[in-house]
């Protein structure tokens, strides 16, 4: 986040009731930066608590605590909950607080410093966050410290015993609330508060008092166990600066988690550091879950009295409330109270003057206006406040008779002053300065005593108002622009107070140009509500309510505002102390002797008023005496400062932190002791009773308050996997240095050590100078690598997957978590790459080695074995399996590097695994085909004959028997014996051996035959049957008469044939 920075905050002021700190402009670091960006720019408020600079510190464990944002100024100070404040078992014994912190818009109404009563509807509690230590919100003082009678004397709260050693100071301090704003419409607004409704800003230091809650079952070193903690007891609790924490409890959840705030301011810190935007979460510090949760508020608050938790709510009315603001000229009002509480009832009311009534019903009469508090208390020991105002009693003016020295006390150092004349005199007019051009600016008069009642009175307004504009001007500005006479003052109800604007006369820049000159002389009744501050203002504003700019312009005269309902005491006659009298109004009287003297003075009502004044003159100053200065540099000085005087005494000392220490008594000398702990000049001032001061200012130039200056060398800044050394070496302007602690205790006297580690952390080392201050250096090293660098490698394809192709091997994710980063990596082949990510293609099966380095010089070999590459063909084994339905071939595949993957059978059918049967009745030429898991495909063919099968006849010759069997001789190739049947649903296989198949008649004999498996036909044509006689034909019918020509046939056909 980039720095940016501001210049210190000059000035304060008031808008409305909202007091608002303003800032000189800081640099512009960007043009389109919002407002409240702006704003946030000049420090976190409680929106960002999460991510301050103060919630890291104080939730750090670390002696280097790490900030989310810009380092504070105590950026080198170990964490609060560091080693050095609290044990392991203190920081186990400490719960995770589930706590409210608020954005506040506004603080208004109540402006009683110890009340928060009436704050609460105001003091957001907006934002929740999960921590070990906080600090509180005004939700937590208003449940805890308010409503159990502690706020009191614990809304400022002195500083521990170490910050008094370094301040000096003794008096009670407010405190840091968890509680701010940055404003949306103002720059340079970016404000917290603190426990006395104070406006402060973040960035600057304030003082900080811690919270925190222990788990039940924590025990103390007495054995005793938090769970049995009671409200209000107080603890001590891990220490901080040497010295241990006291701690009070303000209230015990009902799981018995004690709340925890320390008695004492513990230190002075920045809220968050100016010159950038806070985040809305630390980088840090973060708490996903909570033990005990203090955000609800009311239902964990526990009476500190009963123990028990608050669950009722005492209500405080007032029966004649409208009293508080109906102006009246008697001189007392008398204001009925009633307080209820439905569960515990009402033990005590205790009234604005002291006075304590049991029970809840009371009246109480006062006759001066002002803010008063009732306090209430029910059974069970819960307090309650009603806050009230009035201005309501029409105050009569008084003879006043004052004089110009302290009148606690008899002794003055010069002739007393006294004065006598009446209230109201010269108090009922105002003047507002005119008589000329306004331009576009405005005018006030100063206001009325704040003691005058002026509901309901009348004043009279007289003035003019000229126009100021030429035609041209006029043309320029918006004529609807009001010129506005206004009275603005302090309101008030019976409850709060605020600022109000009413308009008592206006008109427009038209009607003043049309008319040129309007005269003003009104007479208004004052509103009833006004509570002081009152006063009047010419000023000029266009419709929008912006101020105006050149060419706007007008003229006024002087104006008067007289109040016309006047008071008409008047003082006739004053008597003086030697009895000699005047009639006069006003009076003075110098006393320049010791004795007693008594003035009074008489009033047109015949009254008297009397006062006698003691005097006693000492007009020598006091003396003052410095001792316990020393000569040697020392690291600090108790200086002695004594003030004697011998005749009044002297009264106080002040001393340069703006203290004062004050004597008891008169007539006695003072002894203060005061701690110097730098050089500089410091003044002591002595004053004595009556008045004369004497002062002395000492110069001291031998304080060491400035730690030795270090600075650190490393053997090896680059990186490395072997031990650096840390050479420290220190130097001290003023006393010199004395020693060096090393991080692991040991301490070396000297200005230079050495120190030798052997992995990166935080290496604390604190130097010491001759007087004791210390200089805690924290060496971060961060270039130790000692861890072997990493990669992933894969494969592709992967190991698994059989290839007949080249197999990449990628190595990726290479990290190296030492940190030093992948310096390059060495391939198999010897090649080197500086790439994250390498792809390596092998085209052999192998081990392939790389080698990564870092830029530490660390190494890791990654072997990557291939194991998956297959060029080699399968083979194939047929078997044939006789069967009498078909002849099974069963192929086996096989590979010699891989496996096989699939066999594709004659069919084309693919089968999946090293085996597949292919069955068939047919011969033929079957091709097979293999293929292994690499992609590898060997093809091969198995040819498959017919059955070698002979038919024959048991006869050839020719035949006239009855029948003959026909028989068959077979050639087994497949199966054990060729098989013969006659076709035939019915027919049964035979061997050839005995096949006997009984013919009776010529003609073709066709047999199925089977040979393992493989059928075929057989066919064999008889023809050697003949059973039917020969035929013998003589035709004789040929003759010529000289021969006779006979022809003779024979012929057989017998079973066909010819």
């Amino acid at each position: 986040m980039k720095k940016i920075w501001k210049r210190k905050m000059i000035l304060t002021g008031l808008i409305g009731i909202l007091t608002v700190p303003f800032v000189t402009p800081y640099e512009r670091v960007n043009a389109e930066m919002s407002t409240v960006d702006k704003n946030r720019m000049l420090g976190a408020t409680s929106r960002d608590w999460q991510s301050t600079s103060l919630r890291e510190w104080l939730n750090s464990e670390s002696v280097s605590v790490d900030y989310t944002a810009l380092p504070p100024s105590y950026k080198d100070e170990p964490g609060f909950l560091s080693s050095q404040n609290f044990s392991n078992n203190e920081r186990e014994g400490i719960a995770v607080t589930r706590h409210g912190h608020g954005w506040q818009y506004s603080l208004g109404g109540n402006t009683n410093d110890t009340l928060y009563y009436s704050q609460r509807s105001l003091a957001h509690n907006d934002y929740v966050s999960n921590d070990k230590v906080f600090i509180l919100h005004y939700t937590d003082l208003v449940n805890y410290i308010e409503k159990n009678n502690l706020l009191m004397d614990r809304y400022k709260k002195n500083y521990s015993t170490y910050m008094q050693s370094q301040t000096n100071k003794r008096d009670k301090y407010d405190y840091l609330v968890n509680s701010g704003y940055y404003n949306s419409g103002y720059a340079n607004v970016s404000v917290q508060y603190t426990s006395a409704l104070r406006q402060v800003n973040a960035r600057d230091k304030q003082d900080i008092v811690p919270a925190l809650s222990l788990k039940p079952s924590y025990t103390f070193s007495n054995g005793k166990k938090a769970n049995a903690l009671l409200v209000g007891e107080v603890v001590t609790f891990g220490t901080y600066n040497g010295e241990p924490i006291e701690w009070e409890v303000i209230n015990k959840s009902d799981a018995g988690y004690p709340l925890l705030w320390s008695t004492k301011i513990l230190t002075t810190k920045e809220y968050d550091k100016d010159g950038d935007i806070n985040p809305s979460t630390s980088s840090y510090i973060n708490y996903p879950s909570y033990d005990v949760d203090i955000y609800a508020g009311n239902g964990q608050a526990k009476s500190r009295e009963t123990q028990q938790a608050i669950d009722s709510t005492t209500t405080i009315s007032f029966l004649n409330e409208s009293v508080l603001t109906t102006p009246t000229n008697d001189t007392s009002i008398t204001l009925q109270i009633k307080a209820t509480d439905s569960k515990y009832g009402i033990r005590k009311m205790i009234l604005p003057d002291g006075n304590v009534v049991a029970g809840g019903e009371a009246s109480w009469t006062f006759s001066n206006n002002g803010e008063y508090d009732i306090f209430v208390e029910n059974g069970q020991g819960v307090l309650s406040v009603k806050h009230f105002i009035t201005k309501a009693i029409n105050t009569p003016a008084v003879v006043n008779i004052t004089t110009n020295k302290d009148e606690s006390s008899k002794w003055t150092n010069k002739p007393v002053t006294v004065n006598i004349s009446a209230s109201n005199n010269g108090v009922y007019n105002l003047l507002l300065r005119g008589n000329r051009e306004m331009g576009y600016s405005s005018a006030s008069t100063g206001t009325f005593p704040a003691w005058m009642p002026l509901g309901g009175k009348r004043l009279h307004i007289k003035g003019t108002v000229r126009n100021a504009l030429s035609e041209a001007e006029f043309s320029q500005v918006d004529p609807n622009a009001k010129v506005r006479i206004r009275g603005n003052y302090t309101r008030y109800t019976s409850s709060q107070r605020g600022m109000t604007y009413p308009v008592l006369k206006e008109f427009s820049l038209k009607e003043l140009y049309e008319k040129k000159e309007i005269e003003v002389d009104e007479v208004v009744i004052m509103p009833s509500d006004i509570y002081q501050g009152y006063y009047s203002n010419v000023s000029m504003m266009d419709s929008n309510t912006a101020y105006m700019k050149s060419p706007y312009n007008y003229w006024i005269s002087d104006f008067t505002y007289e109040i016309l309902d006047k008071d008409d005491l008047k003082i006739e006659e004053i008597t003086f102390p030697d009895g000699s009298k005047i009639n006069s109004d006003t009076a003075s009287y110098v006393i320049t002797e010791n004795g007693s003297y008594t003035f009074s003075a008489k009033d047109s009502r015949g009254k008297v008023t009397s006062k006698t004044i003691q005097v006693a003159v000492d007009v020598v100053k006091p003396t003052v005496s410095i001792t316990g200065v020393q000569s040697q540099i020392v690291k600090n000085q108790m200086l002695r400062i004594e003030g004697r005087d011998g005749t009044s005494g002297v009264k106080r000392i002040r001393l340069p932190n703006g203290e004062y220490r004050t004597a008891e008594q008169e007539g006695q000398s003072l002894i203060v002791d005061y701690n110097i702990i730098e050089n500089g000049d410091y003044t002591f001032l002595v004053e004595d009773y009556a008045g004369n001061t004497t002062s002395q200012k000492i110069t001291i130039t031998n304080v060491d308050s400035t730690a030795p200056v270090t600075q650190e060398t490393l053997s090896k800044t680059t990186w490395t996997n072997q031990p650096v050394t840390i050479t420290l070496m220190a130097t001290d302007a003023q006393s010199g240095v004395k020693s060096i602690e090393l991080p692991n205790g040991t301490i070396t006297m000297g200005a230079s050590a050495n120190y030798t580690v052997s992995q990166n952390g935080d290496y604390r080392f604190v130097t010491e100078d001759m007087v004791g201050n210390q200089t805690v250096r924290i060496v971060k090293i961060t270039n130790i690598d000692v861890e072997k660098p990493n990669g992933m490698t894969s494969q592709s394809p992967v190991a698994t997957v059989w290839t007949n192709e080249s197999v990449v091997i990628t190595l990726s994710n290479v990290t190296d978590t030492g940190g030093a980063g992948i310096s390059q990596i060495k391939l198999p082949d010897g090649t080197k790459s500086q790439s994250n990510t390498v792809h390596y293609p092998v085209s052999e099966n192998g081990v392939y080695r790389f080698t990564i380095y870092d830029k530490a010089g660390n190494s890791k070999e990654i072997a990557v074995n291939v194991q998956n590459i297959d060029r080699v063909m399968p083979k194939l084994i047929a078997q044939l399996i006789p069967g009498v339905n078909g002849l099974t071939m069963r192929f086996t595949g096989y590979d010699e590097l891989g496996e096989v993957h699939s066999i594709v059978l004659p069919n084309h059918l693919v089968v999946s695994g090293t085996t597949a049967d292919f069955v068939t009745t047919q011969s033929g030429s079957y091709s097979v085909s293999v293929i292994d898991k690499a992609g590898n495909k060997s093809s091969f063919s198995t040819k498959i004959e017919n059955p070698d099968v002979s038919l024959h006849q048991e006869i050839n010759q020719w035949t006239n028997r009855q029948g003959y069997p026909l028989l068959a001789t077979g050639n087994p190739k497949y199966g054990e014996e060729v098989l013969v049947r006659t076709f035939g649903t019915n027919s049964v296989w035979v061997s050839t051996d005995e096949f006997n198949q009984v013919i009776q008649s010529n003609g073709v004999y066709t047999f199925e035959v089977n040979d393992g498996g493989i059928l075929d036909s057989k066919s064999i044509t008889v023809i050697n049957f003949d059973r039917v006689r020969p035929v013998v034909e003589i035709d004789g019918n040929n003759q010529d008469g000289k021969k006779i020509t006979v022809n003779i046939k024979i012929g057989d056909k017998g079973d066909k044939k010819d």
